[in-house]
């Protein structure tokens, strides 16, 4: 295990300029780890270092996938040594507070448990995760956004792609009246937006109110003086 050290990626490597260690780091990490090796898969010493390995990868869901198809493939000479990785992964990933790691967890259920890689998991198991994987798919970072329809503050329907056709480009922000970091957040977008973002680069911000009562959404946009600013509207029937 002499080769599983603990050096931070950010330390060691730089990947733009530094393509070759990077590649070298991903593919010689485990050089020296017998994944057939069943005592030491079970060990308390390899299963942190495999985390320690997908934690120093740039934290982007398409290359931590590409690390652990790297893992993976290596465990698969052995089939209970694929059933514990595989596991132990895409638990790690189901649990993540991360933003964005959520295309991690629909990367392995689309390519490692929807695909007969993972024959010991029951079929209802498989269909709740392939429901949660489903109901996550539309939103990943990267996909365009759903169309959705909400209402302005007249009560008129209002499609989010029409009313944000003059834009290059658009903050979609769900916010909430009685939500404290609402509080803080949306008057701090409202600043940045002003001194930046809507004159150089046209940004407009849709702002939804998950709030069903109209008169919490109306006194939040007075109080924050969000009209003539944003594009403000809620969703009366929390769709």
């Amino acid at each position: 295990l002499n080769t599983l050290r603990d050096v931070p990626m950010e330390d060691k490597i730089d990947p733009a300029t530094k393509t070759v260690d990077y590649n070298y780091y991903i593919h010689h990490y485990f050089d020296n780890v017998d994944f057939n090796d069943l005592a030491l898969i079970k060990s308390p010493i390899l299963l942190p270092r495999v985390f320690k390995f997908l934690d120093n990868i740039y934290q982007e869901p398409d290359s931590i996938n590409h690390a652990i198809d790297i893992v993976l493939k290596k465990a698969s000479i052995n089939e209970e040594s694929f059933k514990i990785l595989s596991s132990e992964i895409i638990n790690k990933y189901a649990k993540s507070n991360i933003m964005g790691q959520e295309g991690i967890y629909v990367y392995m259920i689309d390519n490692y448990y929807l695909n007969g890689k993972t024959p010991w998991v029951e079929q209802e198991t498989l269909d709740k995760m392939k429901e949660r994987a489903d109901a996550m798919r539309p939103t990943l970072i990267g996909k365009t956004a759903p169309d959705i329809t909400v209402y302005d503050m007249n009560n008129y329907p209002m499609n989010f792609y029409k009313a944000i056709d003059s834009n290059d480009y658009t903050i979609l922000v769900f916010w909430n009246s009685e939500c404290s970091h609402c509080k803080k957040e949306i008057p701090e977008l409202l600043e940045t937006w002003k001194d930046s973002l809507k004159q150089q680069y046209n940004v407009g911000v849709f702002s939804i109110s998950k709030k069903k009562k109209k008169e919490h959404v109306d006194s939040f946009i007075v109080e924050h003086h969000l009209n003539g600013n944003f594009i403000n509207a809620y969703d009366p029937t929390g769709r």
